[in-house]
């Protein structure tokens, strides 16, 4: 009787142990799945493919925002203003930072579908200092990702696809905002051209890009790039001005007529220095 409960002791113990042992390989396994979502493409239930390691658009951007540069070649004016402006925004000047924050870079919503970054227009155009206006340009980006993974068009993805699919599929279905195609602003020193822009941003953002097997063009309409105006007078000004002075220009020509023929000799008789000054003012 002893011997039977020590056997059964033993097989429950067993039991108990290899049951421990299945739960931990399981979690095991579970936790390294979930830690290579980021890295695996899931399909109806299963794995696809592996996706090699690529940084987000908004990442991409905030790189390139860090390093951009306007280094014309060609309009040494926009140079300098630019690096003035670089200059005063370690000072932290106030009309350096509104040409800091009033641009904006496509950092944020992409994959929700925001693709116009408008910027603050009124502050960049406020800006006049030392010098430098501020011009506010609309930059428009179309970026490609070569190895698309979808071919269907599907209405709701799912989450646990990767982001590139999805703004694979949503370029693909004419109903859906196309995430590849992005408008930013961007304020830069009036002194600067469009083209100097264009170019400066793409010496910036295609070796970026191009890092992580992904293409992007640029392109800077001079239509939607904007300097403040000065003010225009009403023609009712110009009107009232030459006015006046043709009334004072009038005024003047009298009054040296009036001394011209008035003699000498009239100046030395008695009174006539009275008279002379009378006769000028009045």
């Amino acid at each position: 009787m002893i011997n039977l409960r020590i056997v059964l002791v033993y097989f429950l113990v067993a039991d108990w142990w290899f049951c421990e042992a299945a739960a931990l390989e399981n979690g095991t396994k579970n936790f390294t799945s979930e830690n290579n979502i980021g890295n695996e493409s899931f399909g109806n239930g299963g794995f696809e493919s592996v996706l090699p390691r690529r940084k987000w658009i908004s990442e991409l951007f905030y790189e390139a925002r860090t390093a951009f540069r306007l280094n014309s070649e060609v309009n040494a004016e926009c140079k300098r203003d630019f690096d003035l402006f670089k200059l005063h925004l370690g000072n932290q000047s106030t009309w350096a930072v509104k040409m800091l924050e009033s641009s904006e870079w496509p950092l944020v919503g992409i994959l929700y579908g925001l693709v116009n970054h408008m910027g603050n227009y009124d502050e960049c155009l406020s800006i006049s200092s030392y010098g430098i206006d501020g011009q506010y340009c609309l930059v428009e980006a179309m970026y490609n990702y070569p190895d698309a993974l979808h071919s269907e068009v599907v209405e709701n993805p799912d989450e646990k696809i990767s982001s590139w699919e999805v703004v694979s599929m949503y370029g693909k279905n004419p109903v859906r905002i196309n995430r590849k195609k992005l408008r930013f602003a961007v304020c830069i020193p009036s002194s600067c051209t469009p083209t100097d822009l264009k170019i400066s941003l793409n010496h910036t953002l295609h070796p970026i890009f191009n890092a992580h097997e992904l293409n992007i063009t640029i392109d800077v309409d001079p239509v939607l790039c904007k300097i403040r105006d000065k003010p225009a007078r009403p023609l009712g000004y110009y009107i009232v001005r030459n006015l006046f002075g043709a009334i004072f220009f009038l005024v003047i020509c009298g009054t040296l007529y009036d001394v011209a023929t008035f003699t000498g000799v009239e100046m030395k008789t008695e009174g006539g220095i009275y008279r002379y000054f009378i006769h000028a003012r009045f």
